[in-house]
């Protein structure tokens, strides 16, 4: 009866050690404390006080991981690897403000260069059906792939607002203020800032850049596309391009507001 009462109280020992040393100690520690228990309850008892001291010096010997590791959605990403996955958001970004930044300063040239290369044969020039039938068709065409274009602007407006907000969590759990931490600040002086003073700072970024070069650029495509493919009047394809353009520029303008600019 008496060793009975002794194995009871050695397994609620070793069960209180491994059930303690869980959230410190790998897999490894807690195999030690279970081959223990048995070493012990064949080969006899061991004082209390014995074993607490090879428990803490077992656990002692295990590195610490608390320290150095960062806990993100239930996993452990160390130092490193969270910079490594910084590093690859920040490239990520750079190409894609490198790509809108090229896009955006081609598509104006060679808009007006399209419009205004007008020569002594050019279409233009002609006034037979067929080049204003031809001239229509390459209006309408170049308004519907600046459309395209802009869509695919908006996607990457879209993709470096998510980049924006990973790259800040990694600089929470980094504990430094980098450019992301920047973008936030700035993206929320808009909403909290009192005067329009200081909201007309952070007004202009690459969002309202790109609204109002894509909706100009199609505003005179469909011009070119009303007047001299289709023999609109003046006034009336001023109207009808001033009024695409502004109800494509405005209207992308106020869904993409409330995103994080780069």
């Amino acid at each position: 009866m008496i060793e009975n009462d002794r194995v009871v109280k050695r397994g609620c020992f070793y069960l209180r050690a491994a059930l303690s040393s869980t959230t410190c100690c790998s897999g490894a520690a807690i195999a030690r404390f279970v081959s223990s228990f048995f070493h012990t309850c064949l080969n006899g008892f061991a004082p209390p006080a014995e074993q607490e001291r090879s428990a803490a010096k077992s656990m002692a010997t295990q590195p610490s991981s608390v320290l150095t590791d960062k806990s993100v959605n239930g996993g452990i990403l160390d130092t490193q690897s969270l910079l490594s996955l910084y590093q690859e958001i920040c490239k990520s970004i750079h190409d894609i403000d490198e790509f809108r930044m090229k896009l955006l300063g081609l598509l104006p040239l060679t808009s007006l260069v399209g419009i205004f290369a007008l020569g002594k044969n050019s279409l233009f020039a002609t006034q037979s059906p067929e080049s204003k039938h031809l001239i229509g068709f390459i209006g309408i065409f170049a308004a519907c792939l600046t459309l395209s274009l802009f869509i695919y602007e908006i996607r990457g407006i879209l993709r470096c607002h998510d980049l924006i907000l990973r790259g800040r969590d990694i600089e929470q759990l980094l504990g430094a203020k980098g450019q992301f931490y920047v973008c936030v600040e700035e993206h929320a002086c808009k909403k909290e800032a009192g005067s329009w003073n200081v909201r007309a700072i952070h007004f202009f970024d690459a969002k309202l850049a790109a609204c109002v070069i894509y909706s100009m650029v199609s505003t005179a495509w469909i011009f070119t596309a009303l007047h001299f493919g289709f023999s609109v009047s003046i006034r009336g394809c001023t109207f009808w391009a001033l009024g695409i353009g502004l109800f494509i520029g405005i209207g992308t303008f106020l869904f993409v507001k409330r995103l994080i600019a780069a």
